[in-house]
């Protein structure tokens, strides 16, 4: 198979990823954008109920995929070189676990039914099941454009996905189709992005299988998914909990308010790209501490003024776009606020790891962060559903730390390097929310009403973080703004051109990121 750009070690990647993750980015905000608009028209005309029941389905589909898949997609993303027979072999394999995933749904979807007690979960469980027999034609295409860092077209299939969904979903629920409209909207809409995606990938679906070919992706994927599956686990296994001793209504508010969080972190991280542009520098240290720092810089300065916003007016929030039925999700929002923060500034030091082959090591870490999520929920839960979103904060703290422990030991970055690179994002998120707050306290005790404080707020944020960026005290953040209008809207110059350009000189700006600091240079010669 043809190298990509990517299979170049030699290649500079800066422009690359920074193009990619643009269009990584701007993708998933116009889709979170959309879904964000359709989801307050949804949450309208539908009940925490339906939601509950489609979350407890979701929950053994998604779980059904982390089994099925084996982690051989990432393994072709991340092998520097493969063979058409590599491709071949992982969508084989794909094909059948996904028919296998399927048929054991059907069967089990009577007795999880049982274990939520509502019949709705095992009507919908089938029908949310067909996905296993539509999204493994599409795995291995997806993989190539990934690793060939093809995001404008990955893009565009990701907001056709959202948008049939949405609309489709929208419309149902019009028509009064309850939780099935959440159902049969969701199921819409990986059909036709599945289809999309298999037409605009450059690889052709092959059922030509090599066992060999196949063991090559199989000690990296294996290790992968059985990391992923405890990572599922660890951030699924509350919503067990909490559907199992608090009921499907109350998952519903707990699924609302991890939701926004997930589009808060997840949507809006880029850590895929890290991870194969890791993969392909992991053996020049420097260099790739350079682009660690610089990732983790700029996944944090999006991820977290954004819930730093969310979490400071969830009140407004909640009631204004979802009414009053939803406030009880407010309560959990506060500490998944928190953990979204927690997850968003690992995301770039798990690819790391992952790059570096730590994929076991990491699947250790899952494991203990699973045991401390259910515990926490599990105890939690006798507080109720905010009870609940606090217990998985001690665990997100002990994964933090285990992963910063295991870079460090395995890499020339350190854990200064590390703060250094979210330093700047929680100071200037602090300072935009102390303003937004000051703003919210102020006019809610005029009587104004909520909208209006919600969009004060709003603008508020908007032009206080503004501010903060062209004007930053940070070297470093000047640095990523600056490279990053220059690489991709360098017709943007002049308008930070009073800014940052300003602030600080070209090597003063790079220095911090682009030089090992002492204790770095010291582990490096050691």
């Amino acid at each position: 198979m043809a190298a990509s750009g990517l299979d170049n070690p030699q290649r500079s990647f800066g422009k690359t990823a920074k193009l990619s993750a643009v269009w990584d980015i701007g993708g998933r905000v116009a889709q979170q954008g959309f879904l964000f608009v359709v989801s307050i028209f949804i949450a309208r005309l539908l009940t925490p109920a339906d939601f509950g029941i489609t979350a407890a389905a979701r929950f053994f589909v998604t779980l059904a995929t982390r089994i099925t898949q084996l982690g051989l997609n990432v393994s072709l993303i991340r092998m520097k070189e493969i063979k058409p027979e590599h491709a071949s072999s992982v969508f084989v394999v794909n094909l059948v676990m996904g028919v296998l995933a399927f048929f054991t749904l059907y069967l089990a979807s009577p007795t999880i039914g049982r274990l939520f007690g509502s019949s709705s979960v095992a009507e919908v469980l089938p029908v949310t099941a067909a996905v296993f027999l539509i999204t493994p034609l599409a795995s291995v295409p997806g993989a190539m454009m990934v690793r060939q860092l093809r995001y404008r077209a990955s893009t565009a299939i990701h907001l056709l996905d959202a948008v049939a969904g949405s609309i489709i979903t929208l419309g149902l629920a019009f028509l009064d189709f309850g939780y099935w409209s959440l159902v049969l909207g969701a199921l819409a809409g990986t059909v036709l992005s599945t289809a999309v995606r298999v037409y605009m990938s450059p690889w052709r679906l092959s059922l030509r299988f090599s066992s060999s070919a196949l063991r090559d992706t199989l000690s990296f994927g294996t290790g992968f998914q059985v990391k992923q599956l405890l990572t599922f686990g660890a951030t699924n296994l509350d919503n067990l909990v909490v559907g199992r001793l608090l009921g499907v209504t109350s998952l519903g508010f707990y699924d609302k308010a991890y939701g926004l969080m997930r589009q808060m972190t997840d949507r809006f991280a880029f850590d895929t790209a890290l991870m194969r542009i890791f993969a392909v520098i992991n053996h020049e240290p420097d260099r790739f501490r350079k682009a660690l720092l610089k990732g983790t810089l700029a996944t944090t300065l999006v991820t977290f003024p954004i819930l730093c916003f969310v979490g400071v007016g969830a009140d407004e929030l909640i009631l204004v776009l979802y009414g009053s039925q939803w406030l009880p999700a407010v309560g959990p929002f506060y500490s998944l606020a928190v953990a979204g923060v927690l997850k968003s500034a690992m995301r770039p030091m798990h690819a790391a790891n992952e790059s570096l082959g730590l994929v076991w090591l990491q699947t250790i870490q899952q494991l203990a962060y699973a045991v401390l999520i259910v515990v926490g929920v599990a105890v939690g839960s006798y507080w109720g559903v905010s009870g609940a979103a606090a217990g998985v904060l001690p665990g997100l703290l002990v994964q933090l730390a285990f992963g910063v422990r295991l870079l460090t030991r395995n890499s020339t970055v350190t854990a200064g390097d590390l703060w250094s690179a979210v330093w700047p994002s929680i100071a200037s998120s602090a300072a935009m929310c102390a303003g937004v707050l000051g703003v919210e306290v102020a006019l809610r005790s005029l009587g104004v009403l909520p909208w209006l404080v919600l969009l004060a707020m709003i603008a508020t944020a908007g032009v206080s973080y503004a501010a903060l960026l062209l004007w930053t005290p940070f070297p470093t953040v000047a640095a990523v703004v600056r490279e990053s209008v220059d690489d991709v809207a360098p017709w943007a110059r002049r308008w930070v051109a009073f800014g940052i350009l300003r602030v600080r000189s070209q090597k003063n700006s790079d220095r911090d990121l682009d030089a090992p600091g002492p204790a770095a240079k010291a582990k490096a010669t050691s």
